[in-house]
This record gives structure tokens, sequence and C-alpha cells, in this order.
């Protein structure tokens, strides 16, 4: 690591000098202009060009004749986390059978438009603002997700089960815009000064709405087991206890979060081992493998709810 001493220039200035290797492998004279732009990090980059005011675009194409539906799946969804902006499906034999699927993965991912479909092609493209994104905003959506999926889900009807997973798409669809717009950050340091978040905020909400994205799946998961459960009656009232306790501590959990009060998440992590004993004592007597599921997706929320804590008290 090289490093240099500031001098005072003038009234209100500081010069630095730069390193003659540098200006080098830059081509730099005497005269020439160098450009300073500050990242989310609170640390200064110097560059021989000017940042472009709009970067480039990214576009991917897939030929859908040679991909199943889970490999489309998986190749656009990686692909929009990554920051791709514009999608294009080509496809001779399979791109009409596969529209549809193709169509409903788009719908469940922000902002992406179909803005040209013909009989072998389908182009989308991404017209969302990304400085315009408020991770505060998702986390507060995500929250009041996850607050009805844990009132629901003590029903177990075919039409509760159903919205439990509407809802899991909801948070998913915010997750993945998340992910992407932190990832926009890394790459483009402007963006992240624009929005106020340095790597270690970027750092921070994409633990945090990690953790809530999961804790939606383990309350999805859960729903369907003990929709299938053959266990006692008494089991069954043990179970729903423990997730009323389990809510609580997830909405204090929050609490703690939007109040910034670090002292009561401490706090609140100490209810992890009472509330893990308990749903191991509950597991000794479980026969049914449908109830013991729904209590290892409990024992996985409360472990989420404590990775949660941790994130803000280390934050």
């Amino acid at each position: 690591m090289d490093y240099r001493r500031l001098i005072k220039f003038g009234n209100s200035s500081f010069v630095v000098s730069i390193p003659k290797d540098w200006l080098k492998k830059n081509n730099l004279q005497k005269g020439d202009m160098i450009y300073l732009n500050e990242n989310g990090n609170n640390e200064i980059v110097l560059s021989s060009k000017m940042e472009e005011n709009d970067p480039e675009s990214l576009t991917i194409t897939l030929d859908v004749d040679t991909l199943d539906e889970q490999d489309i799946q998986r190749r656009i969804i990686s692909k929009y986390i990554a920051g791709y902006d514009t999608f294009i499906f080509v496809g001779e034999k399979t791109i009409r059978e596969k529209q549809t699927f193709i169509r409903n993965i788009l719908n469940n991912l922000m902002a992406l438009e179909v803005i040209e479909q013909t009989k072998s092609k389908i182009v989308a493209k991404d017209f969302l603002n990304p400085s315009e994104i408020s991770f505060n905003t998702i986390i507060r959506r995500i929250d009041t997700i996850l607050r009805s999926m844990f009132d629901d889900i003590k029903s177990t009807s075919e039409e509760s089960s159903s919205e439990l997973t509407k809802r899991d798409e909801d948070i998913n669809r915010l997750s993945y815009l998340t992910l992407r717009t932190i990832r926009k950050c890394v790459l483009r340091p402007p963006l992240a000064k624009k929005m106020e978040a340095n790597v270690e905020t970027l750092l921070f909400y994409r633990e945090f709405v990690e953790c809530l994205e999961r804790i939606a799946d383990e309350l999805k998961r859960m729903s369907r087991a003990m929709g299938s459960t053959k266990g006692s009656q008494k089991q069954i009232d043990e179970f729903y206890t423990l997730l009323d306790k389990i809510h609580k501590l997830y909405i204090d959990t929050m609490k703690a979060h939007y109040t910034r009060d670090e002292p009561l998440s401490y706090d609140l992590s100490k209810q992890r081992e009472v509330l893990l004993q308990k749903i191991v004592e509950i597991s000794h007597n479980a026969r049914d493998p449908h109830f013991f599921l729904a209590l290892e997706k409990l024992k996985t929320t409360v472990v989420l709810i404590r990775d949660i804590l941790r994130i803000l008290y280390r934050g």
C-alpha cells in the first residue's frame, strides 16, 4: 500500500501527490484532467476518464428450444438479480408452448415488461429506475406480508394455503428486487451514493431481506405440513401455542429494528434457547412425519429470527 501526506493549498484546499507510475499507465501529462468520484463507502476514486452517466445496458438472449422450464426459470431469475435489463427469448419450435410459462416468471419479477412478441421471439425490458427504490420501504412491505402469513397459518383450508403461497411469491418478488438493486449499487458507486448506501449498509439489507424471505418459505411449508398432520389435538394445540410465541418474538424483533433499540435485540435473543428447547420436547413425542416436519420448520423460523437479531446488534 502506498500513502501520501496532505499539503495545504491556499485557504480552502488541500493537495495530494499522485504516483508517477499511475500517471504513466494512464498516459497523463501536466494539465490533463483527472476525475474524482465519491463511492458509497466514503472513498474517493480517481479516474483518467469521465464516468458515463448511463451505464451500458445488459442484455441476455435465451434459446428456449434448448432449455427446459426449470432451466429457463433459473436463468431468468439469476440474470435478473445480476442486473440484466433486457431479456430476449428465441425459439423456432417451442416458444409458443412455453410463452405462458415465460410470462408468468416475468410477472413475478418487478418492473419487467414484455415489449415485443412474435411467433419466434419474446423481448422483455426493465423500466424501473433503481435510484427510486427504498430498502426501508421494501422491508416494511415484506414485514406486513409476513405478519399476515403468521396470522393465517392456523387455517388449514386449501384457500388459506393458496393465499400463503401467493404471499410468499410477493415476498420473493421484493427479495429479488432488493438483491438486484444491491448488485447495481456495488457495480455503480454513483448510484450507491445517490441512495445514501455504503458497503456496510448494502450488506445489512442483503442479509436482513434474505432472512425475511427464508422465514416466509418456512411458514409456507409449515402450513402445508400442518394441513396434512395426523398429530393429536394436544400436540396441535401445543404447536399453535408455540407459534403464537414465535410470532410475538418476530413482531418484537421488527420493533427493535424500526426503533433501533439495540438493548431490546439483546434481550430478545435470550428467548431463542427456551423456544428451541420446547420444540425439542414436543418433537420427542411426535410420530406423525407431517407434524415432525412442521416442528422442524418452526425451529428453523426461530433460528432465522435469531439471525435477524444478530444482524441488528452487530450493525
